[in-house]
């Protein structure tokens, strides 16, 4: 029998004569190669027995799997045959939205491969995004998620098994909107705890971090239905937005390498000499059978376990991008932890129904708002104020529209500040910010050495939740942790501000962010946050970058007071045009800002002249002055 393999995978198939003539013998012709996952292959056949004449798709599992790519997956491998496992659960359970095993048998090396039902026109959900994208059409994607808590429910509560690999690749969206939940590869008994407890690498951002963590620890997991919980939310999440709402990528190191990724915490440091090509070139020279240990990849920052704090931080970020209505359910379900996190079926099916008041429950969320400032009137109006109060029942708990909610329905994600290095004016602009482009490249890399995570979930959050441009928010957060005057950027009093993002105290107090009650208690990424917030109101059309940053860090009191000594409305010294002035040079009210302030204001001008809008800084972008130093900075204050 001739089988057309594709050359990618015909070694990790590795298909013998005799492998061949088994598939044979058992009534199979392979037609065509489908798809592959981390450890097997599927392919169509023709099955053929008596009178029986249809296609069926089988999976061959790869003869060796490759610790530098799947970590996890070939944890599994080593363990016992999951394939084998497979059968053996599958035999227990029969449900119509779980994918049937009609057959399975071995290779001459033990292998074992699995016949399943072929679904025509079926593809598994994460082809079916990547191709389409996310399920705009609300009750298409509800009825997805209904089908695959009743899949789960069957699972977990009556028979008891717990699926451990419930991911978007692992569903099949079947052309009538049906669903099929494959891949029982890991599937086992609830609450057991045997040396086939891991999960396969294609979960790691479909299962909750504390059991990454646990695996990542060297202990093995007791895999509770939580595993299927969190993993239908994800893949839920997923279906909405076309991507995870976190992601986790795990590989397999030596010890030694693994002592190196703890000391530096991050391995996308250039100037640690340490890069993700080292990290593969080292694996390659691995001597066979050295023991190898696992890392996690979270965004660009290799680590030696998830932390807990960053994880809630990302999700909070992430579910901004889901309806309204769901982002408690979301929250509750892919949280790290604590008494209110969800982490059983039936906890996810009673928040999943909570949000089918969402619409009442918006409605009510508005009449709350309003109710504030016009109750006495409301209450007068006799019937009206019946509905409102039962609205306002309706709602329960839900909280009404705050300042962060309202500064999060204006975009400013593409919004483009005046560029400052135009026009006649460039050389008394570059000869300021300059020195601050050559101080910076010689300290944000050390500093990045500690504070990058921060650095970059602070510009990723602010620009998927607050709706901010990387350019000027990874600018702005760079300066914040570069100044040298800390201490008395703080101030105190009625201008204290909290590091480290200088946000005013009193802004933080009154935000009603609802991440925090006490501004002094907060985290430094939720006072990064309500920064950004901040940074936001300061924004508007027709500003460069400099009086924004300037109204960021600086009293109106105090900028007025030097906009009036400088007679100048321009943070740097302009070139007023000859009609209005005669061509005088006015000095900016730069001048007469307090050094802290003034050093701020610079620092993050010039990040913002050499960073891309990405946020990414490109030190080749640095100018070369083709004057003297100070020559345009020594300038005398106008005389009146």
């Amino acid at each position: 029998m001739e089988v057309k393999i594709p050359e990618e995978i015909k070694g990790a198939v590795a298909l013998t004569s005799e492998d061949l003539e088994r598939i044979g013998q058992g009534g199979y012709e392979i037609l065509e190669y489908v798809n592959r996952g981390m450890t097997r292959a599927a392919f169509r056949v023709r099955e053929r027995r008596g009178h029986v004449d249809r296609t069926k798709i089988m999976k061959l599992p790869f003869l060796e799997i490759d610790p530098r790519d799947s970590a996890l997956a070939f944890a599994a491998a080593q363990r016992k045959d999951r394939n084998l496992a497979e059968v053996l659960i599958e035999n227990q359970i029969s449900h119509p939205y779980i994918a049937e095993v009609h057959d399975a048998f071995q290779l001459s090396d033990g292998r074992t491969v699995i016949v399943e039902t072929d679904y025509p026109g079926a593809v598994d959900l994460e082809t079916a995004l990547k191709t389409m994208g996310p399920i705009r059409d609300k009750e298409r994607a509800e009825g997805i998620f209904r089908k695959g808590l009743q899949a789960l429910s069957y699972l977990n509560l009556e028979k008891r098994i717990v699926h451990r690999d419930v991911k978007p690749s692992n569903v099949l969206l079947l052309p009538n909107g049906d669903i099929k939940l494959t891949d029982l590869q890991t599937a086992t008994k609830i609450n057991a705890f045997d040396e086939s407890q891991v999960f396969t690498l294609g979960g790691a951002s479909f299962n909750p971090p504390e059991n990454l963590n646990t695996w990542l620890s060297g202990n093995d997991v007791r895999f509770l239905h939580g595993s299927d919980a969190y993993g239908w939310a994800a893949t839920f999440y997923y279906l909405l937005t076309g991507h995870a709402p976190v992601n986790y990528k795990v590989i397999a190191v030596s010890k030694g390498l693994k002592n190196l990724v703890r000391d530096s915490e991050d391995l996308a440091e250039v100037h640690m000499g340490i890069t993700h090509e080292i990290i593969r070139n080292t694996l390659k020279t691995t001597k066979p059978g050295e023991p190898l240990e696992a890392i996690v990849k979270v965004g660009r920052k290799w680590a030696t376990r998830v932390d807990p704090v960053e994880h809630d931080f990302m999700v909070r970020a992430a579910i901004e991008e889901v309806p309204r209505q769901y982002r408690k359910m979301f929250y509750n379900v892919l949280r790290s932890g604590g008494p209110k996190a969800i982490r059983n079926i039936k906890g996810l099916q009673l928040a999943f129904e909570k949000t089918k008041r969402g619409v009442f429950g918006r409605f009510a969320d508005g009449i709350a708002f309003g109710a504030r400032y016009i109750l006495p009137s409301a209450v007068a109006a006799g019937v009206a104020g019946l509905c409102i109060y039962g609205g306002i029942v309706q709602s329960g708990k839900e909280r009404k529209p705050t300042m962060a909610d309202v500064l999060r329905g204006v975009d400013y994600r593409n919004f483009s500040l005046e560029n400052i290095l135009e026009g006649p004016d460039r050389n008394y602009v570059l000869d300021v910010i300059v020195p601050c482009m050559e101080d910076a490249r010689e300290r944000l890399p050390k500093l990045e050495a500690f504070d990058k995570s921060r650095i970059s979930l602070g510009t990723e959050h602010s620009h998927v939740v607050i709706r901010l441009n990387k350019r000027l928010v990874s600018s702005w957060l760079r300066a914040c942790y570069l100044s040298r005057y800390q201490k008395r950027l703080m101030g105190e009093g009625n201008d204290r501000r909290l590091a480290p993002s200088f946000v005013p105290f009193d802004f933080a107090l009154i935000s009603g962010s609802g991440i925090m009650r006490t501004p002094d208690v907060a985290t430094d990424l939720t006072k990064i946050a309500l920064g950004a917030q901040y940074l936001k109101l300061c924004l508007g059309p027709k500003r460069n970058v400099a009086d924004v940053l300037a109204d960021y860090i600086s009293s109106k009191e105090v900028i007025n007071t030097a906009i009036a000594r400088t007679e100048s409305i321009s943070y740097f010294p302009r070139i007023v045009s000859e009609g209005e002035h005669g061509g005088r040079i006015e000095v900016g009210y730069r001048r007469f800002l307090p050094p802290a302030e003034q050093e701020f204001v610079d620092m993050a001008t010039a990040l913002y002249a050499i960073t891309d809008e990405d946020g990414q800084v490109h030190w080749d972008r640095i100018p070369r002055l083709n004057f003297v130093p100070g020559t345009y900075s020594r300038l005398t204050i106008p005389s009146r």
